[in-house]
């Protein structure tokens, strides 16, 4: 009994892409954009390279190396186990219609896998005596004092209790800076538990950090193996840094408690729950895919080509003599001048002129029909000639100068 599987890629003796000896699935030659593209011209299936189309499938299997539904043939994931960055472009040159088309096809794909270093960043409530908001906060014992963004101070509207002028040294800088800052008092509260808060004073600036400091994206497995049933101080979603906690109140937020997770990580226990600290090896990779198909439009060619016969009747040959234009010298030695007019011959052929048929008899049958209608039926006749009267007295107008016809 036959089924829909005998028609997949185990009944194919040859590769589908290179006619080699080879399964299909493992053919290597050319990129699998490329080998897509075969599938598509030949109406292959994308899943089991059968001659049906992907919706008619009934073998939808994932693939076994990135799990996403369809074959391994075409698989980017292949060509990128390590840190590769693909770049193709394709040019093509169709005609259709005497109308030239160009298509290019730009295809990309890269991968990265950056050593992430997780600084300790917990997600967190700020509250003043009316307001309350949420905001990542940035642990730095290496700051002598602590910050709040100046947006945060603003939407809480925080009042100013007074002001501070400081001496800061950035980084690669060996001369301070010296800046008075605003010093405002606001209180960060877990965001599950309220009973654990504290109170700080901070000194608003206009910015923090200048990038989004990467969440915390671990795996489940780990998650349930090292802190099951711990509350993680940062809710894994990315946001750039409002409050920045120094040494001056370090220590009121960290606990002391420590675990070691895998590799270089490790998790600190604060009063907004375990903060994750060190290089996050589990990260999982990033890969960038991008196709990009331009294609002119054939329209642009025909209309161009439609308008070139429609102005002229003709294509117009370049560098063309005026004086070897037979029509144009006979145009010239025919026109006349007479009597304030001028006058110009037909432009017929020498050659063409009396094959023309002669219309007289069929003239004369046409009169012919009528006219017996109305000699078998007198009153016929009566109307029609009735009929004729009333036009030319209603409708007709009547010359009384000369007509002259062009």
């Amino acid at each position: 009994m036959a089924t829909a599987a005998s028609k997949g890629e185990d009944r194919v003796d040859h590769c589908l892409f290179c006619s080699g000896d080879h399964k299909s699935y493992s053919c290597r030659v050319g990129s699998a954009y490329e080998r897509k593209e075969v599938l598509r011209r030949k109406g292959l299936c994308f899943f089991c390279l059968g001659k049906h189309t992907s919706r008619q499938c009934f073998r939808r299997r994932s693939c076994n190396r990135c799990k996403v539904q369809h074959n391994q043939a075409i698989c980017f994931k292949v060509e990128n186990k390590t840190n590769v960055s693909h770049m193709e472009l394709l040019e093509n040159k169709s005609e259709v219609g005497g109308a030239v088309a160009e298509s290019q096809v730009l295809s990309i794909i890269s991968e990265r896998k950056p050593q992430c270093v997780l600084l300790q960043t917990c997600d967190v409530k700020i509250r003043n005596d009316t307001k309350v908001t949420r905001a990542r906060l940035l642990l730095d014992n290496g700051s002598m004092r602590s910050f709040v963004d100046k947006d945060i101070a603003c939407k809480l509207k925080l009042p100013v209790i007074r002001r501070e002028s400081l001496s800061v040294f950035t980084f690669g800088n060996k001369s301070p800076i010296k800046k008075t800052f605003d010093v405002v008092k606001i209180e960060l509260e877990n965001r599950e538990k309220p009973d654990f808060s504290v109170k700080i004073e901070a000194l608003v600036t206009e910015q923090i950090s200048g990038s989004d400091l990467p969440p915390s994206n671990l795996k489940a497995e780990i998650v349930q193996k090292y802190l099951e049933g711990f509350q993680l101080a940062d809710s894994c979603s990315k946001g750039k840094v409002a409050v920045l906690v120094g040494a001056d109140y370090y220590h009121n937020i960290v606990l002391g408690g420590i675990r070691r997770l895998k590799g270089q990580l490790i998790a600190t226990e604060t009063i907004f729950g375990w903060c994750l600290i060190g290089r996050d090896s589990d990260i999982r990779d990033v890969y960038v895919s991008l196709n990009i198909i331009i294609e002119e439009d054939l329209i642009s060619g025909l209309i161009k080509k439609f308008w070139e016969l429609e102005s002229l009747g003709r294509a117009e040959k370049e560098f063309s003599d005026p004086s070897n234009d037979s029509v144009l010298q006979r145009f010239e030695s025919e026109i006349e001048y007479q009597n304030s007019r001028y006058r110009v011959r037909l432009p017929w052929k020498s050659d063409k002129k009396y094959i023309l048929s002669d219309n007289k008899k069929v003239a004369e049958r046409r009169f012919e029909r009528p006219r017996r209608r109305f000699v078998r039926n007198p009153e016929l006749y009566k109307s029609y000639q009735a009929l004729c009267t009333s036009v030319q007295l209603r409708i007709a107008d009547s010359y009384t100068s000369n007509l002259h016809l062009l």
